[in-house]
């Protein structure tokens, strides 16, 4: 292996496990922060298809930072079936956590936002399945198509994956254009209920007030996010995800 190769694996190496701790780090001090929160609005409610929904996004995240952390920090993967599983855990995590079910849970906040309004609800359940369809169909043929490398240099042991296609690029893209017809679904309700202001507490319900205020939070930070993962991954195709 060429040493300047070599040399720029073992710096990607770092910045991975660099960023992988300080977004473990965020994940978990928040979950410690609003613990009590936790326990006392969701612990004792009765059983319901949204604490299901929260408790399973809330602590597989936090089960998929300390083991995301653990692969990128020891020398577990020290072997390409491992490796190839690593990603493949990393993809799939992306498409049915990060994806499937935090888009369930906005879906039913527009539909609460709505009063369970089924002539709402029917649709946007199907462009849910549309949406999660394409991303789950380029997710899985980009791991199909990857190549796994298990390389060693010098002290230090890692594996390339190649062959990614270049389309895994979009995978962001119709996540960003269903969070914005929810978006967009919020901000209307809110034009239709209250008009183009920001109203007072008096006069604009509590419940419309927090659920269009995190929707519109959420959108403007998730769309950023989408914007700048899908421009880097355009201007600049991963050549390899690496772990020492």
């Amino acid at each position: 292996m060429d040493i300047r190769v070599a040399l720029d694996a073992i710096v990607d190496v770092q910045k991975s496990q660099y960023a992988g701790v300080s977004s473990s780090v965020i994940i978990l001090y928040d979950h410690v922060l609003t613990l009590d929160r936790e326990i006392q609005l969701v612990w004792f409610e009765s059983w319901s298809i949204g604490k299901v929904l929260f408790l399973a996004c809330r602590y597989y995240w936090t089960f998929a930072a300390i083991f995301n952390d653990y692969a990128l920090m020891s020398s577990w993967h020290k072997s390409e079936p491992v490796s190839d599983f690593w990603i493949s855990w990393q993809g799939w995590t992306t498409v049915f956590v990060a994806g499937a079910l935090t888009e369930v849970i906005l879906l039913l906040r527009i539909r609460a936002l709505y009063a369970g309004d089924r002539r709402l609800t029917v649709p946007l359940l199907a462009g849910l399945i549309v949406t999660m369809t394409i991303c789950g169909t380029i997710m899985g043929k980009s791991l199909h198509e990857k190549t796994t490398l298990f390389i060693v240099a010098g002290p230090h042991v890692f594996c390339a994956f190649g062959n990614i296609p270049p389309y895994l690029s979009a995978f962001f893209l119709p996540l960003m254009a269903f969070e914005s017809l929810l978006g967009g679904l919020a901000i209307y309700k809110w034009i239709k209920e209250v008009g183009v202001t920001l109203a007072s507490p008096r006069i604009a319900p509590a419940l419309l007030r927090v659920l269009v205020r995190d929707s519109v939070i959420y959108f403007i930070v998730m769309t950023l996010s989408y914007v700048v993962t899908a421009v880097v991954w355009f201007e600049a195709p991963v050549r390899s995800c690496l772990l020492q």
